[in-house]
C-alpha cells in the first residue's frame, strides 16, 4: 500500500512559480519554432517553383528542365515531413500552454508525451542522416582508394 502510494505522489507533480513560467515560455517558444520551420519549408517550395519557371525559360535543355522539377518535387516532400513532424512541436506548446494555464495534468501530460514522440522521431532522422554520410564517406574511400595511378 505504501508502495502504491509514492507511485501516486510521483505523478502528482506540482509546479512552483517559477518552473511554471520557465515551462509556458519553453512552450510559446516551441510554437514559434514549429511555425517557423513549416513556413521555411513552404518558403523553399515558392523558390523551387519560381526557380523552375526561370531556368525552363533561359535554357531550353531537358536535363535543366527535370533537375528543377525534381527540386520542386523535393521541395514538396520536406514541407510534408516538416509539417508532420513538427505538428508534435506544435501540440507539445498547445496542450502544455493548457496544461498549465486551466491547471489541467491531463493536457500537460499530453504535451509532454508530444515532445517525447518528437525527440523520438528526430533522433530516427539523425541516426539514419549519420547512416547516410557515413555510406557516402566509405564509398567516396573505396573509389579514391581503388582509382588508377598514371
Amino acid at each position: 500500500m505504501e508502495e502504491q502510494n509514492k507511485l501516486d505522489n510521483f505523478f502528482n507533480i506540482s509546479f512552483d512559480p517559477k518552473s511554471s513560467a520557465g515551462l509556458r515560455t519553453v512552450a510559446k517558444w516551441s510554437m514559434v519554432a514549429a511555425i517557423c520551420s513549416v513556413c521555411g519549408s513552404l518558403l523553399g517550395v515558392v523558390l523551387a517553383i519560381l526557380g523552375k519557371n526561370r531556368t525552363e525559360e533561359s535554357s531550353g535543355l531537358i536535363s535543366y528542365a527535370f533537375f528543377s522539377t525534381a527540386n520542386v518535387a523535393g521541395s514538396i516532400v520536406v514541407l510534408i515531413l516538416s509539417a508532420a513532424f513538427n505538428y508534435f512541436l506544435y501540440s507539445f506548446s498547445v496542450n502544455t500552454l493548457k496544461g498549465l494555464t486551466n491547471l489541467d495534468p491531463g493536457k500537460l501530460n499530453e504535451g509532454l508525451s508530444s515532445l517525447k514522440t518528437y525527440y523520438k522521431i528526430l533522433g530516427i532522422i539523425m541516426i539514419v542522416a549519420m547512416g547516410i554520410v557515413l555510406i557516402g564517406f566509405f564509398y567516396i574511400l573505396i573509389m579514391y582508394g581503388t582509382r588508377t595511378r598514371n
